[in-house]
């Protein structure tokens, strides 16, 4: 039953959010405008990193994007502090006909130490996914898409989920001027970690996110996010974040960009940031 309602939820949030426009205001002749997803520079639109939110746009058939990085994470709970560094953060994006696209996702290499104490580090890898993505259409401010993201459990104990994980996540990008756009990106989870008596147990959680950027130039871009994850597992509530940084094209095909996170509710006694740096290549 809930594995019901959670599917139709997320099929109704697809249909609320990302049924772009694709005609005029008099709904008889299409609108001819650019496609914001094409063309030189588009690379900053097309990726999915260094946001939580993914992009509104598909890479093109016969197209392929790789992105990768690195992210370190401290945490400081009532004085322990912990830092978790992971990476490769990879994506491979193959672009298909009709709008879509297919994407892979190899398990990062997650090291977990606990510094200025005596708790030993563990290291492991997470789980390995694929996804699907659907990109609805454009107008002249609007681009919408929807995607679904499958991880199996697969990874090192540790860092594995213990059953196969389902989000489903919309994207609706609306541009305010020529420079400056935001987006709002819901999406649902279905997830399974270990309940508070050690069995398997999966929750659900709504994960909103809403995302602003501005261009400066064509090859450089500045963005802020403020995200949140209704439920983290057992016995654990949401939590808020806010990141930003930026993105630069070295080529039309080359793309590094740098990211700070902040944890904005963190018990009392406690804080967590992360800091992270990454690429994207078209090919």
């Amino acid at each position: 039953m809930k594995t019901r309602l959670f599917f139709t939820a997320a099929f109704l949030a697809v249909i609320f959010c990302f049924l772009s426009p694709v005609l005029s205001a008099d709904g008889k002749q299409p609108i001819v405008v650019s496609d914001p997803c094409a063309g030189n520079g588009a690379l900053l639109s097309i990726l999915d990193r260094p946001t939580v939110s993914d992009s509104s746009c598909v890479v093109k058939p016969g197209r392929a994007v790789l992105e990768d990085g690195v992210q370190d994470t401290i945490f400081n709970d009532l004085g322990v502090k912990s830092e978790q560094v992971n990476y490769p953060e990879a994506e491979l994006r193959i672009g298909l006909p009709d709008n879509n696209e297919f994407k892979i996702f190899p398990p990062n290499y997650n090291l977990l130490g606990y510094p200025g104490s005596n708790i030993s580090s563990v290291s492991g890898y997470n789980d390995s996914g694929i996804g699907f993505k659907h990109e609805f259409g454009y107008n002249e401010n609007t681009v919408s898409a929807a995607d679904i993201l499958i991880t199996f459990p697969s990874g090192t104990n540790g860092f594995q989920n213990y059953g196969t994980d389902i989000t489903v996540n919309g994207q609706f990008t609306y541009s305010l001027t020529d420079a400056l756009s935001v987006e709002f990106a819901p999406g649902m989870s279905s997830f399974t970690m270990l309940s508070q008596n050690g069995s398997p147990h999966r929750f659900f959680s709504f994960n909103p996110d809403f995302v602003a950027a501005y261009q400066f130039i064509p090859s450089f871009q500045l963005y802020g996010e403020f995200f949140r994850n209704s439920i983290q597992g057992a016995g654990m509530s949401g939590n808020y974040w806010f990141d930003g940084g930026f993105q630069y094209l070295i080529t039309n095909n080359i793309e590094i960009d740098a990211e700070y996170g902040l944890f904005l509710d963190p018990p009392s006694g406690s804080s967590g940031h992360y800091i992270g740096f990454g690429t994207g290549l078209l090919f």
